[in-house]
């Protein structure tokens, strides 16, 4: 199972070019491809300040992107959340639930926020 980070998603749904060919190859090849709720929120964001421009309204493209092949959402728990308070990283919340999720799942995440992949616990998780 890999979960993907919001960029991923919007990347796998709108300009799959953006996503390293390795990652593609990996994603691609990946039977359970999984996408936290919160990376919902973060696209709608995204979308009404303007900072990404979607292929269609708002609630339909996240309908939409969930039928991307082997997609599926993980829930956020009551585990997630408390995990993703001890996380030593940057302040964003989403982030800190998005990290919390690959953590707590113990499985591989796709990302290449920076930010993200520098957090040395999630390392050994990294597609």
């Amino acid at each position: 199972m890999t979960l993907v980070d919001t960029h991923i998603f919007i990347w796998l749904n709108e300009d799959k070019s953006r996503i390293p060919h390795k990652m593609l190859a990996a994603l691609d090849a990946e039977p359970d491809l999984r996408v936290s709720p919160i990376s919902f929120w973060e696209v709608a964001m995204l979308n009404a300040k303007g900072r990404i421009t979607l292929s269609e309204p708002v609630l339909f493209w996240l309908r939409h992107a969930l039928e991307y092949p082997k997609m599926d959402v993980l829930p956020l728990t009551p585990e997630i959340a408390a995990r993703s308070a001890g996380i030593v990283m940057h302040g964003d919340p989403a982030d800190r639930l998005i990290v919390a999720t690959a953590l707590e799942h113990a499985c591989r995440f796709a990302s290449v926020d920076s930010l993200m992949t520098e957090i040395p616990s999630l390392r050994p998780f990294l597609l």
